[in-house]
This record gives structure tokens, sequence and C-alpha cells, in this order.
């Protein structure tokens, strides 16, 4: 079931997937309208279900995590198994990622680590649980770049599109404080300063100033809404795609990136060349990009498949 909502809506959706802590006055000057109206604008929308909630985009590669992805393949299932395997995942403090699959895969979880030693006692521990349940898997180190949602409206302007990139890179220097606020903003990214302040005992400044660095740092990517986009009619689509010519991989990358549906590319080793992930409202409308994709590029691309997401069970960037 889809719900219809007004291109200011849409409009305002987008803004706040960009960065869900402007203020209503910011919000109102962008899209000409009074605080009061688009203050009842997102109360609507929440309401609605539209907007689940609000979390910050997290680098927990800068403060020494990596990332690993697993793909199950199950055997042996009934519903009370598998509502069994995904609370297991889901309660897993350092998951970040977990949703049912249909296609190729039946579930994904993606995971923070500070050590492969860590990785493998967690996947041990997965398989003295489960492994009677699970007919194969796939485990790749993982990588991810995130865009904006400018398929939502059509006021939004490609050649200015975001992009977060999220990839190991110098280690910061994060002291506990930091790691507390990150955790209280982590998926309650509109909480104020005064908030956090009073929760952790430090001052409305010392907050604002640790957020500052938090961002300068690059710790903190930025801060969005989480949208149900199943309500606005739009399936989530993974699409892996092998190439036969791996010299024309930045250039298909870069067509990929610039189609309005992409919102992340992966980056893995040990699945495909390429990864993207798509909000189209069916898969008519995902295959007719991949078409244009196929005859763009020529002979250049080898075989693609592709999953759709069922249902997302957790997400959340920073680890526990």
């Amino acid at each position: 079931m889809s719900i219809d909502i007004s291109e200011k809506d849409k409009e305002l959706l987008y803004e706040l997937s960009i960065n869900c802590r402007q203020s209503l006055g910011e919000l109102a000057k962008k899209l000409k309208s009074k605080k009061t109206v688009i203050a009842y604008r997102i109360k609507r929308l929440e309401n609605l279900g539209i907007i689940k909630g609000y979390y910050t985009l997290v680098d927990s590669f800068l403060i020494g995590y990596d990332s690993y992805r697993i793909y199950f393949n199950f055997q042996n299932m009934n519903p009370g198994i598998e509502k069994e395997i995904v609370s297991f995942f889901v309660r897993e403090k350092n998951t970040y990622f977990i949703a049912s699959l249909e296609g190729r895969f039946d579930l994904v979880v993606c995971r923070w680590t500070r050590n492969v030693e860590e990785f493998y006692l967690f996947f041990m521990e997965i398989m003295r649980k489960y492994r009677s349940y699970i007919m194969s898997y796939v485990v790749t180190p993982y990588q991810y770049a995130m865009f904006g949602n400018e398929y939502l409206t059509k006021k939004a302007k490609l050649e200015n599109r975001i992009e977060w990139k999220f990839s190991p890179g110098k280690i910061v220097n994060a002291d506990k404080m930091d790691l507390a606020i990150l955790q209280e903003i982590s998926y309650n990214a509109k909480t104020t300063i005064v908030e956090i302040g009073n929760k952790l005992n430090i001052t409305p400044n010392a907050i604002k100033y640790r957020i500052k660095n938090l961002k300068n740092l690059g710790v903190i990517r930025g801060f969005k809404a989480d949208i149900n986009f199943s309500l606005l009619g739009y399936d989530w689509f993974k699409v892996d795609i092998n190439l036969n010519d791996y010299n024309e991989y930045e250039k298909i990358l870069n067509f990929i990136k610039l189609n309005l549906n992409t919102f992340v590319i992966d980056r893995s080793i040990g699945l495909a060349d390429i990864e993207a992930e798509f909000h189209y409202k069916n898969g008519e409308e995902l295959r007719n990009f991949l078409n244009e994709l196929i005859s763009k590029f020529p002979g250049s691309i080898k075989n693609y498949n592709y999953i759709a997401m069922r249902k997302v069970y957790k997400m959340d960037f920073f680890p526990k």
C-alpha cells in the first residue's frame, strides 16, 4: 500500500534526507513556506509512518572498525526459526544493517568489527547456533557510498548530488565522551544539544563543539531521515554486475551514480564487479535502466542479477 503525498511533502522529505537537523526556519526558506506549516507537515509524515525516525551517518571506519557483510541462504526453515535467527542478529550490538531478501539470497547482515579475530568468533557463534539452517553463505569485506534521494522531487539538482563515502582512513582520536554523544544521536539524530547535555552531564556548548569537531573529522558524515520508501510506492533493489571489460569500470560506475534512483554503491571483494542499490516503483523500471546501461556500454557487461529487500530489521551506523 502506498500513500499519496504532495510535491511539497516530497521536497521536504528530500531536504530531511540530506540534513534532518536543519531548523524549521531553514526548511521554510528553502520550501518557500512558513515554519508552522513545515512543522505540521513533518508531524503528519511521522504519523503516517513515512518518516520512521532520524539517524546519524557515523563513519565507524574512522574510529577503528572494519566492516563485513554476510549473505545467507537458509534451509529447513519455519517462521519461528527465522524469527529467532533475525532476533539473534538484531540483538548483536555491532550489527548495523539486517534485512530479509528476495532472490539470490535470503538474509543480509552487516557488522562492525575491531579485527578479523573478533569477526571470526562472531561467525563461529553463528555456526554453532544455526549451521543446520544455513545452506550456504557469502562473506565479504564491505564499504559503501550513499547518495541523496533526488528522485523524490523534480526540483532536486543532480549536478549538486551529495555523496557520503564510508571507507577506511586515518583513525581519529575520539574519547569516551565523543563516543557517548555518538551513541545518543546514532538513531536519534534530531535530539537537541540541551537534551544530550542533560543526559551526559555536560554543557550544551561543549556538546555543540564536540559534534562540530566530529563532523570536521569526518566521523559524522550527515543526519538523515529514515524514510519508509515502500509507503511512497518504491521497492528497494540491489543489482550485482559482472564485467567483460574491467577497463570500463569507472565509466560504468559513474553512469550508475548519475542515475537519480541510485542511492547506494556497495564496494566489496568476492561477490560482483559492481554492486548498486536502487529505489524503483517496480522491477520493470529497474530493467529499463539496466537495458539502458547495457546499450550504453555494449559488450562491457557480462551479466547481472538482482535481489529485492523484503524487510529491514535494523539500521544503525554506530556500534554499541
